[in-house]
């Protein structure tokens, strides 16, 4: 996705900052916490709850306090 910029040294949210500017989106607050929570919420929107937490990583209680919000 971001290959160019995965070395040590980089800020990767300097660099989605600049991407999704020159892509001109709008950039949600705390991007690198909004990202997985979303794909969470996608994911139990098309599975059972119980899959995606297994996927996840993450127990029912934590999914539907993400997934609510």
């Amino acid at each position: 996705m971001i290959a160019r910029y995965r070395s040590d040294n980089a800020n990767l949210r300097t660099q989605l900052l600049r991407i999704l500017g020159n892509a001109s989106v709008t950039v949600c607050p705390r991007p690198f916490h909004n990202l997985p929570a979303s794909h969470e919420t996608e994911l139990a929107n098309a599975f059972p709850i119980d899959v995606v937490c297994e996927w996840i990583g993450n127990s029912e209680e934590v999914a539907r306090s993400t997934t609510s919000t």
